[in-house]
This record gives C-alpha cells, sequence and structure tokens, in this order.
C-alpha cells in the first residue's frame, strides 16, 4: 500500500513504514534540539494566536 502525498505540485507515492520512520528521525531530532536548548519550545496558545493571525 501506499500514500499518495502531494507537496508542491509533487506527486509522490510514499509507504507508510517510510513515513513512520522519517517521523521517528524527526522527532528525535526535534527532541535533542530542545533538550541541548538549540531551539526553545512555543506555547500551543502562542502557536494558534499567530496561526489565526496569518489567516485573517
Amino acid at each position: 500500500m501506499h500514500i499518495r502525498h502531494e507537496s508542491v505540485g509533487a506527486d509522490l507515492r510514499v509507504r507508510p513504514d517510510k513515513i513512520e520512520k522519517d517521523w521517528l528521525i524527526e522527532a528525535r531530532c526535534r527532541a535533542r534540539e530542545l533538550d541541548e536548548g538549540i531551539v526553545q519550545p512555543i506555547p500551543a496558545d502562542e502557536v494558534r494566536k499567530k496561526a489565526r493571525a496569518l489567516l485573517r
């Protein structure tokens, strides 16, 4: 089984197990960046507020 993924007009066919592996790699990278203080977390309420402002 493949999942159709459209990004910037591209039509890519990606296997679900590949997506899961890629997300795990990304999650580990983001967790490491948080743990090492490379990035700072942003509260969800702040993210929602900024997103709503952009959509107006």
